[in-house]
């Protein structure tokens, strides 16, 4: 009965310990470290201040100008702006030249109505889409039932590694550089 009731308090002291704000500022220097990281390769830049905001969301537009940077053509998007074929996106956008390499590139397609919706937030299975298709891995996702079989491809290749993954939540900016952080160990096909 003693062992039993040692575990329960020595469970119970962990859980503690886990959840106190030791461990949250543990956990948020970790994001800032790979906000370092993710900043010195020039993947995520963070707003006009240089603030990464990582408990905001991010939008569809910031996220396509991301991808288009980790398959390394920043400099080709900024010569590629002007008109999209999305009816929503106004030509002087700053993001058009980035939707317009994504498209051209198998990223990121819009939606049904021909719309891109850039103020709308990203959500996870749409970043999930987006790296499995960045990282080449399209070919290899199995079955049609999306977004299921792109969040399936992501868990396997290891981009949603430590994180809770729910289909239809935006994404924020914390969970998008954690996502970009384990992309980076993934090999490029």
């Amino acid at each position: 009965m003693k062992f039993s009731l040692r575990r329960l308090i020595l469970c119970c002291l962990i859980l503690v310990l886990i959840s106190s704000p030791a461990a949250f500022a543990a956990r948020a220097a970790n994001l800032d470290e790979i906000g370092v990281k993710l900043k010195a390769l020039g993947l995520l830049i963070g707003d006009p201040n240089g603030n990464m905001r990582f408990g905001d969301n991010i939008t569809r537009a910031e996220f396509t100008a991301v991808a288009v940077r980790m398959i390394g053509k920043e400099a080709e998007a900024l010569t590629r702006k002007g008109p999209t074929k999305f009816k929503d996106v106004d030509r002087t956008h700053w993001s058009t030249g980035h939707i317009n390499v994504s498209v051209e590139n198998n990223l990121i397609t819009g939606y049904p109505d021909n719309t891109f919706k850039v103020q709308r937030n990203i959500t996870h299975a749409e970043v999930l889409t987006i790296l499995v298709n960045a990282l080449g891995y399209k070919n290899d996702v199995k079955g049609t039932n999306w977004p299921n079989n792109f969040i399936d491809k992501a868990n396997e290749l290891g981009i949603t590694k430590d994180m809770t993954i729910k289909a239809s939540s935006p994404a924020t900016r914390g969970e998008v550089a954690r996502m970009l952080n384990n992309s980076l160990t993934i090999p490029i096909k």
